[in-house]
């Protein structure tokens, strides 16, 4: 009887035990905002040198998000709710329009600003220790063209990596130096007046 009581007990600890998702979602809860500089690295099959972007980012909740890419030349993607804008300011142009579901680096930091699960999205495929921190392994349940999604966090809980396996081709995400804040940011997007706007 005491055998079956314990491994009853046992069960029952296994089934509520705490994940590093977990652990890290609730980190998330907590602050206000992300901010951080990044190395895009995009991995296209058939092609011999992958692409390379310098960035930052800057998320705020409940809903918004703002992606500067510096190098190897400059774009400004906003997300206000729903809506994106995004402007290309050596083209003078910036087109307007409804948030693409195809945007999975948009969708996961969206979600988190907005305090939700990244298991509405995603199966939790494996967590272990690595030498870079500790990877979070995530399969989509119906993202369409993408395998699955590679997080590492430090010890502390920050962002350190982000991976995203396509069909064909990886995006991965490096984020040297992420902040985590406990004030809102002040997110916009300020247009110039010969800026050609397209609305989508």
């Amino acid at each position: 009887m005491r055998k079956i009581l314990i491994l009853l007990l046992l069960t029952f600890s296994l089934s509520y035990a705490s994940t590093y998702l977990d652990k890290f979602e609730n980190k998330i809860k907590n602050i206000s905002s992300i901010r951080g500089k990044f190395l895009q690295i995009n991995t296209i099959e058939g092609f011999d040198q992958p692409q390379t972007f310098i960035g930052e980012l800057y998320a705020t909740k409940p809903d918004r998000l703002k992606i500067v890419y510096k190098d190897p030349y400059r774009q400004i993607i906003l997300v206000e709710g729903r809506k994106s804008t995004v402007y290309t300011p050596e083209e003078k142009q910036a087109v307007i329009s409804d948030l693409s579901e195809d945007f999975i680096i948009v969708k996961i930091f969206k979600i988190l600003m907005e305090n939700r699960s990244l298991k509405e999205i995603f199966s939790l495929d494996e967590e272990k220790n690595t030498d870079e921190g500790i990877l979070i392994s995530l399969v989509p349940k119906n993202e369409k063209g993408i395998k699955k999604v590679d997080l590492i966090i430090k010890k502390d809980l920050k962002i350190y990596k982000i991976k995203i396996y396509g069909e064909d081709s990886t995006v991965e995400l490096q984020f040297p130096d992420i902040e985590y804040l406990d004030k809102k940011l002040d997110l916009r997007l300020d247009l110039p007046e010969d800026v050609e706007i397209i609305r989508q």
